[in-house]
């Protein structure tokens, strides 16, 4: 089972994917939710859903795995407007957060393991247990504690969102990501930092970025840079005029990563490396539920394969 949105090309050729593997594949796009039919009872303890009009339908508890892919919040019956259509997305989205919590289904990944993984300060510290190597980081609302760090480290720092990034206005959303700064920079707008707990981390002089995406088990790391070396701070962002690479880490490291990924009970994780001027790896941050088809189109990698694979594979341990 895949439950996403109406528009995710990763869902896409995931289905294409079992479909060639002649798998069969039941997919929910939560806007269309109203579409179903759904049923869980305390006697069976399993859930049903079948396709209004038609006689196409799952018991989600006999499914292989169930693949949490890119789902949007739930939204209310089209019959229905004003409080009483809020009222039926609320309800339905309560019921698909119980059905994320069954015991004995197979999420790749469930939603409370993706906020876990997602948390940046836990990131860093399961990181550097592990022996990955990290860059200096403070996350503080102190303008005095900020000041002191960005003094201390002796070189440009960057600042970045601790959550999406994305900021409501009234013409629709803007998106922000990381910024250099230097301490100038910040001692001139040390007092905003009170306004909300602030990301400073350590800038990394970095010739390329990594981003190593596994799957179950399966470690792929891609190396990309700017054709033309200009220097930006995410160049992911930048989704034109790079080059990439395919690249084999050394097993030590992908024994690591591996220890990451498992520690919080995934089976599916992207993790974002930098690659600083003397060759070192640092890790970034890990992305749960990151994307990566964009990969796989610049590369040719398989991923679409080796995720259907993985949802595929038969249970080890019921999980929730």
């Amino acid at each position: 089972m895949i439950i996403t949105q109406r528009f995710d090309p990763h869902a896409d050729v995931v289905e294409a994917a079992l479909a060639r593997s002649s798998a069969q594949s039941f997919r929910i796009d939560i806007e269309d939710a109203h579409r179903f039919l759904f049923n869980w009872d305390s006697e069976s303890q399993g859930v049903s859903l079948t396709s209004i009009g038609s006689d196409h339908g799952l018991t989600i508890n006999d499914a292989a795995s169930c693949y949490y892919r890119r789902p949007v919040g739930a939204v209310g019956h089209p019959a229905l407007t004003g409080p009483s259509a809020s009222f039926t997305a609320r309800e339905m989205q309560k019921f698909l957060e119980g059905i994320y919590c069954l015991p004995g289904l197979r999420w790749i990944s469930s939603p409370v393991s993706l906020w876990n993984a997602g948390a940046k300060p836990g990131q860093l510290v399961i990181a550097k247990r592990l022996g990955l190597d990290i860059p200096r980081t403070a996350i503080t609302s102190n303008p005095g504690k900020a000041v002191k760090f960005a003094q201390a480290l002796g070189t440009d720092m960057v600042v970045k969102p601790l959550d999406s990034g994305t900021l409501d206005v009234a013409s629709g959303s803007l998106e922000f990501s990381a910024r250099r700064l230097t301490l100038f920079e910040l001692v001139r707008d040390a007092s905003s930092i009170s306004l909300a707990p602030t990301l400073l981390q350590e800038y990394i002089q970095k010739r390329s970025e990594v981003r190593v995406t596994v799957i179950g088990g399966d470690v792929h790391a891609v190396e990309f840079e700017p054709r033309d070396l200009e220097e930006t701070i995410d160049w992911s962002q930048l989704h034109s005029g790079l080059e990439y690479r395919v690249i084999l880490l050394p097993e030590d490291l992908q024994t690591r990563i591996r220890k990451f990924v498992t520690w919080y009970g995934l089976e599916f994780s992207a993790l974002d490396f930098a690659r600083s001027t003397s060759g070192d790896l640092i890790f970034l941050e890990n992305n749960p539920n990151g994307a990566w088809y964009w990969l796989e189109l610049e590369t040719g990698l398989p991923l679409s394969d080796r995720m259907a694979e993985l949802l595929t594979r038969p249970r080890l341990a019921a999980t929730c």
